[in-house]
């Protein structure tokens, strides 16, 4: 009776232990595929036809409303290539769900697409994708199809203002004047991701619709509009820089600038935090009252500095240690 005991009691564990190991490789699964998709909106972002086409199996397919089915890559690249007249001024797409079954995954998700057309101008569309990858032998993924369906209303015009979503990687959208404000301004620039931090950091971080770790959304010089402060990296320096979300149309400043090589992925443990106006303590300074919305700079273990905006510039004010 006790030999039969314990060969129970093993069999269970050896159960328990193949259920836990069956649900790391999905969740690795699932990383991976988030990871590849994050590479795909990039390169719609920048209509990269050559490298999108890349991500699709030899028989993938990308559909549509109200378009035939594209098959291949190299329909799909020849296919993307007729919007020479298109200019992608933001792109936004955010995953709800990815569901693993072995060497194949389905995931579901939103889209948010401002593009420029020569002759038209400005339209924005918005919907719901649903997508089917392949694992590759070399286990990479694939897409073997690729369906995005707007919603029913259509075209509406761009938000004028910057916003933070909701999901897991926080993205956020510029609307198209600022994208061009920060391509003219600063060539190269590329906003810092939640990837860049640490677990632990973003596990603590209280995320909202006005912060996100790298980037803060605010009306930081009180004409009314939402302004947006954000970290990242030009190719040669690091960059904090904050773009006015003005009447007259977006301005640029370059907050900070900091030489050498880009951080890796989950080395940065400085982060940026919303700050309501109103009254400011530190144990450095006497009270500080803000007039505006401003942004601090939280560093692990050192002191905080609250960045506000007045008379034309940004001031520095130590908040904690």
């Amino acid at each position: 009776m006790r030999r039969a005991t314990l060969f129970c009691s093993a069999f269970r564990l050896a159960a328990l232990s193949a259920c836990r190991s069956s649900a790391s490789e999905d969740e690795a699964a699932r990383i991976a595929v988030e990871t590849t998709f994050r590479r795909y909106v990039d390169f719609v972002g920048r209509m990269a036809s050559d490298s999108i086409a890349a991500l699709y199996t030899r028989d993938g397919e990308l559909l549509g409303a109200n378009m035939r089915t594209i098959r291949g890559p190299d329909s799909i690249r020849t296919f993307l290539s007729s919007f020479s007249n298109v200019h992608v001024d933001t792109a936004r797409m955010q995953t709800d769900h990815i569901s693993i079954a072995g060497d194949e995954a389905v995931q579901w998700g939103t889209y948010s697409q401002a593009a420029t057309i020569a002759g038209q101008g400005m339209v924005h569309v918005e919907g719901r994708f649903v997508a089917h990858w392949l694992r590759q032998p070399d286990r990479s993924w694939r897409l073997r199809r690729m369906l995005a369906q707007p919603t029913p209303s259509g075209p509406t015009r761009e938000s004028s203002e910057p916003s933070l979503g909701a999901g897991a990687t926080r993205d956020l959208t510029l609307p198209g004047a600022m994208q061009r404000m920060l391509a003219t301004a600063v060539p190269g620039f590329r906003p810092y991701s939640i990837s860049h931090y640490a677990a632990e950091y973003r596990a603590e971080y209280k995320f909202s619709d006005r912060q996100a770790m790298f980037a803060v959304i605010g009306d930081f010089d009180g004409d009314g509009r939402l302004d947006v402060v954000m970290d990242g990296y030009d190719g040669r320096r690091q960059l904090r820089v904050c773009i006015f979300n003005e009447a007259a149309g977006p301005r640029l400043v370059v907050v900070d600038s900091v030489g050498g090589s880009q951080p890796g992925d989950t080395t940065s443990d400085t982060f940026l935090i919303f700050r309501r106006r109103g009254l400011v303590h530190s144990n450095w300074e006497r009270a500080l009252r803000l007039t505006t919305d401003a942004f601090e700079v939280d560093y692990d273990e050192k002191a905080g500095v609250l960045y506000y905006y007045r008379a034309g510039s940004f001031h520095k004010y130590i908040t904690s240690d």
